[in-house]
C-alpha cells in the first residue's frame, strides 16, 4: 500500500505541469463563456422610447385625455389639448422629444462601449536542464517544468551510460528515480535548482532494483507506462 501511494505521487509529480495545463484550460473556457453572457446582456435595447400607438394601448390607436388634465402645464408653456391623440401623430412629440422650432429632434442612440478582453500571453523563457559529474557525484541542474523526481531521473541516465548499463526495465527505472529523490533533502525545484547524486548511491540502487518482487516490478511497471522517456 505504501509503495503504492509512493507511487502515485511520483505520477502525481511527474505530471503536474499536465494537470495544471488541464486546469488553466478550464478556467480560460469558463471565462469566456461568462464573458459572451454578459455582452450578450448589454446588447439589449436600453431605449424605452414608443414605436407605435399600439405600445400605448393593446386593444386601441386612440389615446383619450381626461378633461382634468388639460390644465397641465409642459415646460415650455404649453398645454395638452382634451380629446383623442391623432394616430397618425409624431411618435417622438408623445414620447416627449423635441425642444426646437420644429418640435423635432433626432434621438442619439448611446450604446455602451463592450471593453474587449485581450489576453496577454508572458512568454517565459525556457530554461534547459544540464548535468555535469563533479568529485564522483553526478551535479543536475532543474530546467523549466521539473521537479526532484526529473533531476533523478536525468542523475540515473547519466549514470548508466557512463557506465553501460542496459538491462534495467522501465519499472527498475522508477524504482531507481523514486529512491533516489527521496534521499536528497526536500527543496523546493525551480529553474536553475541543482541537485548532487553520489555515484556511490546511485550504483546501491541499481543494485537493490534487482532484488524487486514481481509485485513491487507490476506496481512500478503502472507508473512507468506514463513516462514517455521509458516508452
Amino acid at each position: 500500500m505504501a509503495d503504492t501511494q509512493r507511487g502515485f505521487l511520483v505520477w502525481l509529480q511527474d505530471n503536474a505541469r499536465i494537470l495544471l495545463s488541464i486546469a488553466l484550460v478550464l478556467f480560460l473556457l469558463f471565462a469566456v463563456y461568462s464573458y459572451s453572457k454578459r455582452t450578450a446582456n448589454t446588447n439589449v435595447a436600453q431605449d424605452g422610447t414608443i414605436t407605435s400607438l399600439s405600445d400605448l394601448d393593446g386593444e386601441s390607436n386612440d389615446l383619450t385625455l381626461d378633461a382634468d388634465v388639460t390644465d397641465i402645464a409642459l415646460g415650455d408653456g404649453s398645454e395638452l389639448m382634451e380629446g383623442n391623440v391623432d394616430p397618425n401623430a409624431d411618435i417622438d412629440a408623445l414620447n416627449g422629444i423635441g425642444s426646437g422650432p420644429d418640435d423635432t429632434q433626432e434621438v442619439a442612440t448611446e450604446t455602451a462601449p463592450v471593453e474587449k478582453i485581450e489576453e496577454q500571453q508572458v512568454v517565459q523563457p525556457t530554461i534547459e536542464q544540464t548535468a555535469s559529474t563533479q568529485e564522483g557525484s553526478i551535479v543536475v541542474s532543474a530546467g523549466s517544468g521539473d521537479g526532484m523526481t526529473h533531476l533523478a531521473r536525468r542523475a540515473t541516465t547519466e549514470y548508466i551510460n557512463a557506465n553501460s548499463i542496459d538491462y534495467l526495465s522501465a519499472a527498475q527505472r522508477v524504482f531507481i528515480e523514486d529512491t533516489l529523490q527521496r534521499a536528497v533533502p526536500a527543496t523546493r525545484v525551480h529553474p536553475g535548482t541543482s541537485a548532487s547524486f553520489e555515484n556511490a548511491m546511485i550504483k546501491e540502487v541499481i543494485q537493490r532494483s534487482q532484488d524487486l518482487s514481481p509485485a513491487q516490478l507490476a506496481t512500478y511497471e503502472h507508473y512507468a507506462k506514463c513516462i514517455l522517456e521509458f516508452q
